[in-house]
């Protein structure tokens, strides 16, 4: 992958789907040269359409940043993608992989048949196991998410999930932050926890998310269709600092929904941190990153910062990168924060030398790899056997004109 000079990074989100253009620039540096987001119907009761969402979504932001093709790559919501961190005794590599395989039988809720799994060893911290991070998804949902984004006119070389994908990002941005960072990632459904520590990472995908708001909302006005309650809560939402009794009416009791669930938010927080440290071996965070579109509720921070008592930030993958001058800056700086999973895709691809590399194989991006590939194949075979011709043709007309001389003499 690291051979690759331009790649578009797709972020297909639960209710936004973000395509962003990188080039590759000296010194393992990234340019970024455009940014195109498209939203995506956000009641969960429209999920049963989502490929032809996508599909429709992807080839908006193909036409608006003028793609002509080339390699794309994915990172799936990670809702949808099963994570396990497990530890197996120190064996030789070449047990690694069946030991690993056992793993995911016991660990993936699904029959291993019909998922898409992998995994990756991590550095090592204890003497005598090996950790390893195993990811799984649905077969199918994989495969109709392929689907989409092919009928959208991209050639998706590999498929990475949210997580990883910002892991990469935050460790390529921020390589020399020592102790251990917090990123906390509020998507539309999930909310992702990643540690970084070190050679050290774990993560883990909350239920819960911005749309957590917009259905808790939804049950306290009756009658009103989801779609609206969501502009509503993005136009007026906020999290209230406590004993905050401003606003009165929808916009009040909106602002309690919010406070209550990003404190169901810091709950989970609180104890996966514990989690971390105890069955982690891990440190306590020393800092607090925000990333992703619910983190752009208005006092988000100081929220999170009185919940943590801990320097909160907003994440910026952009940190180590350059923006070509035909990209909209300053639309880019109002969701920069939202950016991070193009990012590490974008390090994955054009880089390379990134901590985490798990890609989720998927049949039919295998089968299109394969007949990319082909036709330079074809192509020599018929050059070689053009040759071959060529060959016996000359071969045998010497022949002919050596047998002509001989009768003329």
């Amino acid at each position: 992958m690291a051979a690759t000079k331009r790649v578009a990074a797709l972020n297909l989100g639960m209710q936004t789907a973000t395509m962003a253009v990188f080039d590759a620039a000296p010194g393992n540096g990234l340019v970024l040269s455009g940014v195109a987001r498209a939203g995506l119907q956000p009641d969960p009761a429209a999920d049963s359409s989502r490929p032809g969402q996508l599909r429709i979504a992807l080839g908006e932001l193909r036409s608006k940043l003028k793609w002509t093709g080339g390699t794309a790559v994915l990172a799936l919501p990670s809702q949808g993608v099963f994570a396990r961190f497990v530890k197996i005794p120190k064996v030789e590599p070449e047990k690694v992989g069946q030991m690993l395989l056992f793993e995911a039988q016991q660990n993936v809720p699904f029959p291993i048949e019909e998922v898409s799994w992998g995994y990756q060893v991590l550095p090592e911290s204890e003497p005598d196991k090996l950790g390893a991070l195993i990811l799984a998804t649905k077969l199918d949902g994989l495969e109709a998410t392929v689907e989409a984004v092919q009928s959208a006119g991209f050639a998706a070389d590999f498929i990475e999930t949210s997580p990883v994908a910002l892991y990469n990002a935050l460790r390529y941005n921020y390589p020399e932050l020592t102790g251990c960072t917090l990123l906390i990632d509020i998507g539309a459904r999930a909310t992702n926890l990643i540690f970084a520590e070190g050679d050290r990472l774990f993560f883990r995908t909350l239920p819960v998310g911005g749309s957590s708001i917009t259905a808790a909302m939804q049950k306290k006005l009756e009658g009103r269709p989801f779609a609206e309650i969501e502009d509503f809560k993005t136009k007026q939402a906020l999290i209230p600092p406590p004993g905050s009794h401003e606003e009165t009416g929808d916009a009040a009791e909106l602002g309690k929904v919010a406070r209550t669930v990003m404190t169901r938010v810091h709950n989970e927080i609180t104890r996966s941190i514990t989690h971390y440290r105890t069955n982690q071996q891990g440190s306590a965070p020393v800092r607090v990153f925000l990333a992703g579109g619910g983190a752009s509720l208005p006092f988000s921070i100081e929220f999170f910062n009185e919940k943590l008592s801990l320097p909160v930030e907003f994440f910026n993958p952009l940190h180590r990168l350059s923006i070509a001058p035909s990209a909209a800056t300053e639309e880019i700086g109002r969701y920069a924060h939202t950016l991070g999973e193009c990012v590490g895709l974008a390090a994955s691809a054009l880089v390379g030398d990134c901590p985490l590399n798990l890609n989720l194989q998927s049949p039919r991006l295998e089968t299109a790899r394969r007949e990319r590939q082909r036709p330079p194949f074809l192509a020599a075979a018929v050059l070689l056997l053009a040759a071959a011709l060529g060959a016996a043709f000359l071969h045998f007309q010497r022949a002919a004109n050596h047998l002509v001389e001989e009768g003329q003499k």
